[in-house]
C-alpha cells in the first residue's frame, strides 16, 4: 500500500488514514466546534500503530500466547483415554487460531479471502472455549480450574477482537468500493 493508503489496527479494529481519511474528517467536522484532544483521544491515537505483518496484531499475539499455555498447562491434565478426542480437538483448535490469522493477513488484499480466515479463526476460538470448559469440568482440580477460567476469559477476548476486526474490515472494504 502507498503512504496515503496505510492501514492502522487498533484494539480489534482497522482505520484507514491518508487523503481519504482527511476528506471524511473534514466532512464530518465541518459544522462542529473543535475541542482540544482529551486523554481518551490521545490513548486511542497512541493505541493505533502501523502493522508490518500478522505478528504485530494484538489478536495474533494473544492467541499465540494462549495456545502455548494450553499446550503447557491444560493438555497435560487430560488422561490418555482422551488422546483421540478432547486432547486432539483442543490442540487443533488452539493451534488453528494464530495460523488462520497469519494466513488471512497474507490475503488481506482480498476482501472475501481475509474475511473467511478471520471468521474461521473466530469459530476456532469459540470451539477452544468450549473445549476448555470441558477440561475444567471433567478433569481440572484446584489451581488448574482457575487457569482454565483465565483461559476462557482470554479466548473470549480473542473472539471479540476477531469479531471487531471482521466488522471493521468489512466496513473498510465497503467504503473502498463506494469510492471506486
Amino acid at each position: 500500500m502507498g503512504k496515503d493508503n496505510q492501514m492502522y489496527y487498533g484494539s480489534g479494529g482497522v482505520e484507514r488514514i491518508g487523503s481519504d481519511r482527511r476528506e471524511v474528517s473534514n466532512t464530518q467536522t465541518a459544522n462542529r466546534p473543535t475541542f482540544p484532544p482529551t486523554p481518551t483521544d490521545n490513548a486511542i491515537r497512541d493505541s493505533k500503530r502501523n502493522i508490518g505483518g500478522f505478528h504485530d496484531l494484538d489478536v495474533y499475539q494473544s492467541s499465540y500466547k494462549a495456545m502455548i499455555i494450553v499446550f503447557k498447562e491444560i493438555l497435560p491434565l487430560l488422561p490418555k483415554t482422551e488422546r483421540t478426542d478432547l486432547y486432539d480437538q483442543l490442540s487443533r483448535s488452539a493451534k488453528a487460531i494464530p495460523r488462520l490469522i497469519a494466513e488471512g493477513h497474507s490475503k488481506r488484499h482480498q476482501n472475501k479471502g481475509f474475511q473467511k480466515y478471520i471468521d474461521d479463526a473466530h469459530a476456532e476460538s469459540n470451539e477452544t472455549i468450549v473445549s476448555i470448559y470441558q477440561v475444567r469440568d471433567l478433569y481440572a482440580l484446584g489451581k488448574s480450574i482457575d487457569r482454565c477460567n483465565e483461559l476462557v476469559d482470554i479466548y473470549d477476548k480473542i473472539s471479540r477482537q476477531l469479531f471487531n476486526l471482521a466488522v471493521s474490515w468489512e466496513s473498510f472494504h465497503s467504503r473502498k468500493q463506494q469510492r471506486s
